[in-house]
């Protein structure tokens, strides 16, 4: 009898650490997921919400488990996307545009879950804001069309000017001091704007 209990109380010393063991991993796992940067929503295939990190209730509310994926993304490219991974079990990848609860633009990842589910999780959905690198995309090209503008009218000013010292003034030597002058402005004015996109460029590769 008392080896017995011994035994006894030995297993359960046992299950105990093990289960202590498990708590400390599920634990682990849950602050892992709750602290990662980018947004996770987690849906079976109806999409139907089971799961979410902290990042994806600061963005689209507090209490989202249980909730239509649509109620709360209702973004048809998306929905497209998540039904051709529930069909064909390939991951998608697929940027989109939401005006609600602001603009904002995501790049969203979209993978089948790797192992059944006893939770009812089917689909991972990781969505990474991409929003202010589509806002600095916009002010490049921007600022290139501007540049190249403002390139093209001094440019086209030089141009016309060695046209003329060519033709009808070159003879003219009060005419052509003029117009080399103007010419120096010119020049040095779209030297200011290369340099500008010189350092541009150097921004982007630092």
């Amino acid at each position: 009898v008392g080896e017995l209990s011994g035994a006894l109380l030995r297993l359960q010393r046992s299950w105990e650490n093990k289960r202590q063991e498990m708590e400390t991993v599920i634990t682990e796992r849950e602050i892992l997921v709750d602290t990662l940067p980018d947004i996770l929503i987690m849906t079976d295939n109806n999409r139907m919400i089971v799961r979410t990190n902290r990042a994806a209730r600061n963005i689209f509310g507090q209490n989202l488990a249980h909730r239509h994926l649509r109620e709360v993304i209702p973004n048809e490219k998306l929905m497209s996307s998540i039904q051709m991974v529930i069909e064909d079990l390939h991951g998608q990848s697929v940027e989109f545009h939401l005006e609600v609860p602001e603009p904002r633009d995501f790049q969203a990842v979209i993978e089948r879950f790797p192992i059944p589910s006893e939770g009812g999780i089917s689909i991972v959905i990781t969505l990474t804001d991409v929003t202010q690198q589509k806002r600095i995309q916009r002010m490049r090209a921007d600022f290139v069309a501007n540049a190249s503008h403002e390139i093209r009218t001094p440019l086209a000013s030089i141009i016309g000017f060695i046209e003329t010292l060519r033709g009808p003034a070159k003879d003219d030597a009060v005419a052509r001091e003029e117009f080399l002058k103007v010419m120096a402005e010119q020049a040095e004015r779209m030297s200011k704007l290369v340099n500008d996109l010189l350092s541009l460029s150097k921004i982007e590769m630092n």
